[in-house]
């Protein structure tokens, strides 16, 4: 039997066949788990079903089809189409659902840490004498929350070094990068039964700085805790201890001083490295008094316009001593801290003066009652320099000449028992250099390695769940390997018991309902929203944890909502039981951030305020108002002690000053207005 098949068959496809069945699969199994992109897929099809002159098949689908294909196959694989409500889902539902303790809407947020992380840091508190964690965030992680106004969500960590390896206490993930929500972080934490640590590490972000201190510290605020160190080190006052030792990651310091403008901008090589150095000779410090020393003598050399030898004398000008001076420091040769025309022949020894204690004890008592903090006693220093070196000429010209860095070294100092060494004797305990790199090194872990198959940035709910399965199988291998008896699995049992009570406490004081972040800003604010249950707590107000009994936080937190937000005691009861679930979404707990000050907290303030008098106010001298505070319009003296200077003002009869109230209070505001800032390789 003959057969004739009639047909158009040689001509062209102008249509495609529909993707299904085995090369559906085939395709699939090439994007998603192969991570082959849709174009590198077709043309691996093309090399395997065309010759040279074919037209293409009908079977080879195009990128589009391949890429919806993609993306139907992945959400199916998501509890939701909304990345908060599936976070929400895997809160109530998943087996990460121990892990994921609160989550935000608008801003977003999403703190999570398991028990198991809990049991360890447990163990780890109690055997370590100084537990150190690492605070710092990161972006490029997670895409933005598709809606008007979304920012970038950063991840938070805190690391510590566990036997060489770094173990990761608790994460966040956040929209919002003020010091309120980092603090509402760390105070969750806490509340999982968990000790702060004596130590903690970050960079000098004064939002991440401001909340570690009102966490783990008994002040409320990160200048209260400068005013407790400088009056421990300053002024030698009984002041209580932090609880906690607040660090800066010293090659992030260093880094920064690298990039101050005048020394990134100058033409002399050797002002990068005496300005560099002599910063971290002040890194180093644990005396005050070689603090100052250090400090005057680079005063003297950015103040100085002259060096060399004084005119018509054989003495050396205070810019070429201080050089010398910090040259013996450094130990490094003099060709690095001079300019080639100056003279390299003489010999030091018979120089007419040399630096001692002595130079530096004139007027001390003075500068110290006269300031308020680390930022004002380098002001005092600052012009003590400048009244010495001003009216000296020498031979040659002052290289380091740079007047712009005076003030920019005066700011540095407010931090300076953050970055330096200084506050170790007082603590008894601390590295002499602190650093971060653990943290960072976890940040590249998990970007360049955990994630290294995924397309960063991911949805928040899917970087979540991936990562939050990849630290319990990091934890695991912790816990495993106790040949070092670090983690004993006898303790087990204890610790998932106390998990539960931890949990259970937070679910019993938790007034849960479903606002935003601005309104947690509002409860601050004391602003009072109609219909709403909220918890009204004073800013200045938040304090440091501390361990209470159930009863005691509910009666005593009840009392100051039926006398704070108006509502009636029976209807804040029944708000309270009626809140006993902690995995509502946006849930937020009435934790001990509202604890009264303690009274020495309060002292150091005060006792900051009153020696704020310059000598001319305390002898009766008030000022006459030739200089007024250019914020408050009050009359000030233009001497320490009564004002500071603007800087970029010229100074003289009739200059503009700052008070040091409206000082303060700017402070302040810059504190709780500060927000966590990362460099973004690329926008998301």
């Amino acid at each position: 039997m003959d057969c004739v098949y009639i047909g158009y068959f040689r001509d062209r496809h102008f249509g495609k066949r529909r993707l299904m069945g085995s090369n559906k699969e085939s395709a699939l199994k090439s994007m998603i788990q192969e991570h082959n992109d849709p174009s590198v897929y077709i043309r691996n099809q093309a090399h395997t079903l065309m010759r040279e002159g074919d037209n293409i098949p009908a079977q080879i689908p195009t990128a589009n089809a391949l890429r919806v294909l993609k993306f139907r196959a992945v959400a199916a694989t998501r509890l939701h189409a909304d990345p908060i409500t599936a976070l929400q889902l895997m809160k109530d539902n998943s087996p990460v659902s121990t892990s994921i303790h609160g989550i935000g809407l608008d801003k977003f947020f999403v703190h999570f840490w398991s028990p198991l992380q809990l049991q360890i840091y447990r163990q780890c508190h109690k055997e370590f004498s100084t537990p150190t964690i690492s605070f710092d965030a990161t972006g490029g992680c997670c895409r933005k929350i598709q809606r008007d106004k979304s920012g970038p969500i950063f991840l938070y960590e805190g690391v510590m070094q566990l036997k060489n390896r770094s173990f990761t206490a608790l994460s966040m993930l956040s929209e919002e990068h003020d010091n309120l929500s980092i603090l509402v972080w760390l105070k969750r934490w806490l509340r999982c039964n968990v000790k702060p640590p004596k130590v903690v590490i970050s960079d000098q972000s004064l939002a991440l700085m401001s909340g570690l201190v009102q966490a783990f510290t008994q002040y409320s605020s990160l200048d209260r805790y400068l005013s407790a160190c400088f009056s421990m080190v300053i002024k030698n006052e009984d002041v209580e201890i932090p609880l906690c030792y607040i660090r800066n990651d010293v090659n992030h310091f260093i880094h920064l001083v690298t990039k101050w403008g005048p020394i990134k901008n100058s033409i002399y090589p050797s002002t990068k490295q005496i300005i560099t150095r002599t910063m971290g000779l002040l890194v180093l410090c644990t005396s005050i008094k070689d603090t100052e020393m250090i400090l005057e003598a680079l005063f003297d050399i950015i103040l100085s316009k002259y060096d060399g030898n004084i005119e018509g004398t054989d003495a050396w000008t205070p810019c070429y001593i201080a050089k010398r001076y910090l040259q013996s420091l450094v130990t490094t040769s003099v060709l690095n801290l001079v300019e080639p025309e100056e003279s390299y022949e003489q010999d030091l020894n018979n120089s007419n003066r040399t630096l001692t204690n002595e130079d530096y004890d004139a007027d001390d008592e003075n500068v110290y009652n006269a300031s308020t903090s680390f930022k004002d006693w380098a002001q005092s220093i600052a012009d003590k320099s400048r009244s010495k070196v001003e009216s000296v000429k020498g031979i040659s010209d002052n290289a380091q000449y740079l007047l712009a860095l005076e003030p920019i070294i005066i700011r540095t100092f407010k931090l300076f028992p953050c970055w330096s060494a200084i506050m170790r004797k007082k603590f008894g305990f601390g590295e002499e250099t602190a650093s971060s790199s653990r943290i960072e090194s976890n940040f590249n872990h998990i970007k360049n390695r955990v994630f290294k198959n995924s397309n960063l940035p991911l949805r928040v709910d899917s970087f979540v769940e991936q990562l939050i399965a990849y630290y319990r199988g990091d934890h695991l291998l912790l816990q495993g390997g106790n040949d070092d008896h670090l983690i004993t699995r006898s303790d087990e049992g204890s610790q998932d018991k106390n998990d539960n009570i931890a949990f259970e406490d937070e679910n019993n004081f938790s007034i849960s309902h479903k606002h935003n972040n601005d309104d947690l800003i509002s409860i601050l604010n004391d602003d009072l929203s109609s219909g709403s249950h909220y918890i009204f707590v004073d800013k200045n107000n938040i304090n440091s944890f501390q361990m209470h009994s159930d009863d005691d936080l509910m009666t005593r937190d009840n009392e100051r909502l039926c006398n704070g937000s108006g509502l009636k005691c029976d209807e804040q009861n029944n708000i309270s039981n009626s809140s006993t679930d902690d995995s509502s979404l946006c849930s937020y707990s009435a934790i001990d951030e509202i604890d009264e000050q303690p009274s020495f907290s309060s002292s150091v303030s005060d006792s900051s305020s009153n020696i704020s008098q310059c000598q001319a106010c305390r002898v009766g001298n008030l000022p006459t108002g030739l200089h007024k505070c250019a914020q408050c319009d009050k009359s000030v003296h233009i001497l320490f002690g009564c004002s500071i200077r603007i800087p970029g003002t010229t100074e003289g009869c009739g200059e503009p000053r700052i008070c040091l109230d409206c000082d303060k209070k700017n402070s302040a505001i810059a504190e709780n207005n500060a927000t966590e800032k990362w460099n973004r390789k690329r926008k998301l």
